[in-house]
């Protein structure tokens, strides 16, 4: 039996509340179901969020999400979604090409249990001038508080998927610089933008997953022109992740009662086979 609208945001609401802080600091990434669709055919993807390409599926939920567009030949459509559909995402492929699923969270805050395990997260995101300036701001150690937002894409095929990835306007995005289902060649380039400039020294993580569900990782670091080399192999999926760490915004540690805040981009796309 169809649950009612009531019923239906109820349970969105408690899908809500169940969701730990620690988990949403984790990457967040579109896991496209079908990433090769027919024209016509739904597009239909999951709101992920882990770490090491495995974590836990999010439903469409109004607090957590700031939009959703897609982005294809005929232009940008945005996205609708109702509290508690899983997947999360589903839209029409109106065009043979490469269409583009944007995401856009709202921003969200956490609590660390712990600085050490706020300095492993920086470790691992390769951000630990921020540890110095921590210190230099004299900031307490105990109950470090941070704001976050997510900006994701995902790269799909719709029939023989021509065409070329292009900068959205989000905040902080990753930008493919060759079409991986068309063009899968050694080396794939990615370009890391904030505010559509090229974000230099900053690490950038892939992650490919085969059939079997095994992860293998690749790291780089952008260049001036915020450039980032990997390789690809065939029959894979892949997520392309940056994290970028910055002192807040005035409004934003006032409104969110923050020390520190990331901006997290990813992009996920699959190869062909052959």
């Amino acid at each position: 039996m169809p649950l009612s609208c009531g019923s239906h945001i109820a349970g969105a609401v408690l899908l809500a509340s169940v969701i730990p802080l620690r988990v949403l600091a984790h990457e967040t990434w579109l896991d496209v179901q079908d990433w090769r669709p027919a024209p016509n055919d739904q597009i239909r993807a999951d709101i992920s969020n882990g770490h090491m390409f495995d974590g836990q599926t999010l439903p469409w939920l109004d607090q957590l999400i700031d939009g959703v567009t897609l982005v294809d030949d005929v232009g940008s459509l945005a996205v609708e979604g109702e509290n508690g559909d899983m997947p999360a995402v589903e839209v029409a492929a109106r065009s043979e090409g490469l269409a583009i699923l944007v995401y856009e969270s709202r921003y969200r805050a956490l609590t660390y249990d712990s600085f050490d395990v706020f300095r492993g997260f920086l470790v691992d995101k390769d951000e630990t001038w921020v540890l110095g300036e921590h210190a230099t701001r004299n900031l307490p150690t105990n109950g470090v508080r941070e704001a976050y937002r997510r900006f994701s894409k995902a790269l799909v095929a719709v029939g023989a998927g021509r065409g070329t990835d292009r900068v959205t306007g989000m905040e902080m995005e990753l930008v493919a610089e060759a079409n991986p289902y068309t063009s899968p060649g050694d080396p794939f380039a990615v370009r890391l933008l904030h505010n559509g400039a090229p974000k230099a020294s900053e690490r950038v993580t892939l992650y490919s997953r085969d059939a079997s569900g095994a992860v293998e990782i690749q790291m780089a670091h952008t260049d001036p022109n915020g450039r980032a080399e990997f390789s690809l192999k065939p029959d894979r999926e892949y997520l392309v992740d940056a994290v970028l760490m910055r002192k807040p915004g005035r409004e934003v540690a006032a409104e969110h009662r923050v020390m520190w805040e990331s901006l997290w981009a990813s992009l996920t796309f699959a190869t062909p086979a052959d």
